[in-house]
């Protein structure tokens, strides 16, 4: 039995790459910190080969993860959100209550009539059937939740299935119905949605509107991002169109649930928060290793293998800097002591540092993120003077310190640097650190193995 895996040397595991796991390639050197992801569960590898249990902080019930199977599963406490990938994602609010009941008062409905026997369960989520009451006509359900600032984004999404309505349709608006953007949703003979032409009015504009299929084949996921081009705030309405054109019958209907509503920045959706009687906010994820005391001489590797759920085009959409961690690999005592390999925007640019005493220094490079497409982050330090950043294997900067910090406290962080906004966003798929400087062929050896892993 390999020690603490649950695995017989030699047998078979579903996680093939772990049998080629990058303990090969680092040499001679120690491994201090080496996350593994078997099952939901986080292991660290330390130097005398045994399995530790680090710490996940900041996770709480209220999230959900989509397993490898694609069904969304509630949040465990203190556990990773764990699907094909360890999920990290920052802080996010759903403003929608009751988002999986449908026929709740919370709800209005005008012209449509939602029962609470004819739910159906999908992928995870409960899917209400939602039934038009009359021959033609528009009918909808809704609610007024929340206030979005001038500039910030509005972000409405919710699961459906087909069902014998011919267009539906998924729309946000002002009270006043002055300012709203409403998008048309038709259903092809295989009971696929097919966004059609968004119909933007006043100061809300229509960013993008993205449909992902689900696991099941069958339910789909509709997100519409909205942006508040007015001078001030404006309250929010969400409505999702039973009916859509003035066509149908009465008894048509179609299946939606899981509804979630976003007010933010930045213009990409998160994983969804369910809600019952009050909005829900999920904390941000965040791993943390306690490592002890470390010795700053010590020459060091950290990795980080990062899938981004979103692409550059909608981060720049808000204001640069809002959300200016991508992702944060901490080895220190907290604050600015110590060193942290830490990616952040400006511009169309990303960034490390590394910080010595409050002092720091950085590779800055050109990269626009692209939705699903995995990163390799690395950066070295020599234990005296020089650290060295590295993108997919290939050598972006070298930077020389001034000075070392004293030995300190520390630990190794994935996630949450601080309690604002820098976060990762994506899927991390591995993180190493390692108490050795790779050489050149380890790292092309480095990224050979890990882009095994998605």
């Amino acid at each position: 039995m390999l020690k603490g895996t649950g695995w017989r040397k030699g047998q078979e595991c579903a996680h093939s790459w772990l049998k080629n796991h990058p303990l090969g390639f680092v040499g001679r050197g120690k491994v201090s910190a080496q996350l593994l992801w078997p099952g939901m569960e986080a292991r660290v590898r330390k130097n005398d080969g045994t399995l530790e249990a680090p710490s996940v902080q900041a996770v709480d019930t209220d999230g959900t993860y989509k397993d490898r199977e694609g069904t969304i599963r509630k949040a465990i406490l203190n556990r990773l959100r764990f699907g094909k990938d360890a999920q990290s994602e920052g802080v996010r609010t759903n403003k929608i209550i009751q988002s999986e009941a449908g026929h709740n008062a919370s709800w209005t409905k005008s012209g449509a009539t939602v029962g609470s026997g004819d739910d159906i369960n999908a992928v995870g989520i409960t899917l209400n059937k939602l039934v038009s009451d009359n021959l033609g006509g528009f009918r909808s359900i809704l609610q007024n939740q929340g206030s979005v600032p001038a500039g910030q984004h509005i972000i409405f999404s919710v699961y459906v299935q087909d069902g014998t309505e011919p267009e539906t349709a998924i729309r946000v608006q002002d009270p006043t119905n002055t300012h709203k953007v409403t998008v048309p949703i038709s259903w092809d003979a295989g009971g696929a949605p097919n966004a059609q032409a968004a119909l933007p009015t006043g100061d809300f504009v229509h960013v993008e509107t993205i449909i992902e299929p689900q696991s099941d084949g069958i339910t789909y996921r509709i997100i519409l991002i909205v942006k508040n081009n007015n001078a001030g705030a404006l309250s929010v309405r969400w409505l999702y169109y039973v009916r859509w054109d003035e066509a149908g019958n009465t008894g048509d209907y179609t299946y939606a649930g899981g509804f979630q509503g976003e007010l933010t920045l930045s213009a990409f959706a998160s994983s969804y928060t369910p809600t019952t009687t009050v909005a829900a906010t999920r904390s941000g994820d965040d791993l943390a290793y306690d490592k002890g005391s470390i010795t700053p001489t010590t020459p060091f590797t950290m990795m980080l293998s990062y899938i981004s759920n979103f692409d550059r085009a909608a981060l720049r959409s808000g204001v640069d800097g809002a959300f200016p961690g991508i992702w944060t690999m901490r080895h220190s005592s907290g604050g600015l002591n110590g060193f942290n390999l830490h990616a952040n925007y400006s511009g169309d640019s990303l960034s490390w540092s590394t910080w010595l005493n409050g002092s720091t220094t950085g590779v800055t490079i050109s990269l626009a993120l692209v939705r699903g497409i995995k990163y390799i982050f690395m950066v070295t330090w020599n234990g005296v003077d020089t650290t060295e950043g590295f993108l997919n294997g290939v050598t972006k900067g070298i930077n020389a310190a001034s000075s070392v910090p004293a030995n300190l406290p520390a630990d190794y962080r994935v996630g949450m640097f601080a309690a604002t906004a820098d976060h990762c966003w994506g899927g991390i798929a591995h993180v190493a650190i390692t108490e050795s400087v790779l050489s050149v062929r380890q790292v092309e050896n480095a990224n050979a193995v890990i882009r095994k892993v998605a």
